[in-house]
């Protein structure tokens, strides 16, 4: 003879108390400022609303309910917010991350063209010549015209620059200039330069000799 099934036992008048689950579903879920806290709210308002289910004794229905509303909403909310704080900050991060990549390339070329000039008199037309110089990060290091427009303005005039070397071998007017170009970049082209000489920049500011200068800025971070 099959054993009778079980009847659930009523709950005693009074004894009720709320699913402290739910509670805690709802509160996590007005978390706005944290997404991952507001989906759990989510899960654990879901969760409630099962164990409400098979607990009778329980009560909190339409705080598991409200929890999983406002865990939605703030979800949506969360999440716009982070982007809308949070990718300016991260572009303005890479952007000076980039500029550290370009500077130091430039200077590791500067270093290896002075290197150069001394043991040959004259200024390398090619990057492969020159010994230690870095070029292998975020940017490309050129000695060739290219895409970028850079600053080829010699301050207190003299005969016009160019990307890569200029002016006769050994004179006073030998001079190079070379361009680092982001390989990726956000919008547009991010140019830097760096030359043997003093050079005007676009502005009528003087750019040192050995210093890089930032010609085209495609995330315009100062």
């Amino acid at each position: 003879m099959a054993a009778p099934t079980p009847i659930p036992a009523k709950p005693v008048p009074g004894t009720r108390r709320t699913s402290r689950l739910a509670i805690v579903a709802l509160v996590l879920s007005l978390v706005v400022c944290l997404p991952p806290l507001t989906l759990a709210g989510i899960v654990l308002g879901v969760l409630a609303l099962v164990r409400l289910g098979r607990h009778p004794e329980l009560e909190g229905r339409g705080i598991s309910i409200a929890a999983i509303l406002a865990g939605s909403a703030s979800t949506i909310l969360g999440t716009f917010l982070v982007f809308l704080f949070g990718l300016p900050f991260f572009i303005g991060y890479e952007g000076h991350a980039l500029r550290s990549d370009a500077r130091n390339e430039l200077r590791s070329v500067a270093s290896a063209e002075a290197v150069y000039h001394l043991q040959h008199g004259h200024y390398a037309k090619d990057l492969a010549a020159l010994a230690g110089a870095q070029v292998s990060g975020r940017y490309a290091v050129e000695l060739v015209p290219g895409k970028c427009e850079v600053s080829l303005e010699r301050a207190g005039g003299g005969p016009p620059l160019s990307v890569g070397v200029s002016g006769g071998p050994g004179t006073k007017d030998e001079a190079y200039v070379a361009v680092a170009r982001a390989k990726l970049a956000v919008v547009g082209l991010d140019c830097w330069s760096i030359s043997s000489v003093d050079r005007i920049a676009p502005n009528g500011k003087k750019v040192l000799a050995g210093f890089p200068y930032h010609d085209q800025n495609d995330l315009h971070v100062p």
